[in-house]
């Protein structure tokens, strides 16, 4: 007779201790007529692009694999950026590049070292890989405490170092003389994520050739093309090499890599909609900062971070009003909302709804 699993001891024992301590990455899915709350781009792709890439996914033969080399994307991507295609590694978005250089640079006892508040998925991915997070608190302003980044690298000797710039979720972009201290004065991979970057037209790309120890993220998620859950890390070839032992076979789908290749081919038919979100974010930015007791953060990203008293009442209240935006949770980040560059009329529902929400807790008291 078997022994029943209760006298067994539960399966989830076995489970690393800090995994089962650790709080994953969830995204809300709280139904809402307005939702800007993930970054995604606001506008749809122009239709001719659109209908574009529907007859090249059409094309494809569903029974065989994907390139497992993904050369026409890589392509693409080269010659978008001026990159060599050598020096690229395409993930399944930026969250399997993440867990690729963790993997790669990962051996115990590896840590990895980030300005916080950012992206979760660093700390999130670190711990999942045995690999020490050493969380490094910004500066007040949100800007990089540098100076001391430098000092706790030399003491912590981190394998990796993530930035993400513009930040998520401050919107902050870092001053390129920061990058190039940590690059120079650390033994460590700087790994520079771009992911908003096309919302502030800076890349440090033109840094590849000079820093063996650079590796720049990007993601075609912010633009348009969040369904295909297409990233990609430029480096030099050497450690690109090294980085595609890690990922696994056939990562990016045929659909994925077709459809990405046709939209960096026709890039002009992106940008628009890219300028579009920049003159949307400045508008809104000026117009939550009228709001009285709303104070937006300066943004280079295609979202807003802003405070504002009770921000958890009036995360609850937009939601009421069918508008769904951001709450963040961590001490840095108290009282604090980010919401997603929308489209017009979405950002002026999120505008009214907010200013509502705002006065009726002001009168509540």
């Amino acid at each position: 007779m078997s022994t029943p699993s209760a006298e067994r001891g539960s399966v989830l024992a076995s489970v690393r201790l800090a995994v089962r301590e650790l709080t994953g990455y969830k995204a809300d899915t709280t139904p809402a007529e307005v939702v800007l709350d993930a970054n995604e781009c606001a506008f749809p792709l122009p239709e001719e692009l659109r209908r574009s890439i529907d007859r090249k996914i059409a094309a494809i033969d569903l029974r065989r694999y994907p390139d497992p080399e993904q050369r026409g994307l890589k392509r693409a991507i080269a010659e978008r950026l001026n990159l060599d295609p050598a020096g690229l590694v395409v993930g399944n978005g930026s969250d399997e590049l993440i867990a690729i250089l963790i993997t790669a640079f990962g051996e115990r006892p590896a840590k990895v070292l980030f300005p916080t508040p950012t992206f979760a998925m660093y700390e999130i991915t670190a711990t999942c890989h045995g690999v020490l997070p050493i969380p490094l608190p910004l500066a007040p302003d949100f800007d990089l405490d540098v100076e001391r980044m430098v000092e706790v690298a030399a003491t912590e000797e981190p394998k990796l170092i993530f930035l993400a710039t513009p930040n998520n979720p401050t919107g902050r972009r870092y001053d390129e003389g920061a990058i190039l201290r940590l690059l120079e004065e650390t033994g460590a991979v700087v790994v520079v994520d771009e992911a908003y970057a096309d919302f502030c037209g800076a890349t440090h790309t033109g840094l590849l050739a000079r820093h063996d120890n650079l590796v720049v993220m990007r993601t075609l998620s912010k633009v348009g093309l969040a369904a295909l859950r297409v990233g990609y890390l430029a480096t030099n070839p050497l450690l690109a090499y090294q980085l595609d032992k890690v990922r696994l076979p056939y990562n990016v789908g045929a659909i994925p890599q077709v459809a990405a290749t046709a939209a960096l081919n026709r890039w002009e038919e992106i940008q628009p909609a890219i300028d579009q979100v920049v003159a949307e974010r400045d508008r809104l930015a000026a117009a939550l900062g009228a709001i009285g007791g709303v104070k937006p953060v300066p943004s280079d990203a295609n979202f807003i971070l802003f405070r504002v008293a009770r921000a958890a009442a009036v995360h609850q209240g937009l939601l009421e009003q069918g508008v769904r935006i951001k709450r963040l949770s961590g001490p840095a980040l108290e009282g604090h909302l980010r919401v997603t560059v929308g489209q017009p009329h979405e950002n002026q529902r999120f505008l009214a709804a907010l200013a509502a929400v705002v006065e009726a807790l002001e009168e509540e008291g």
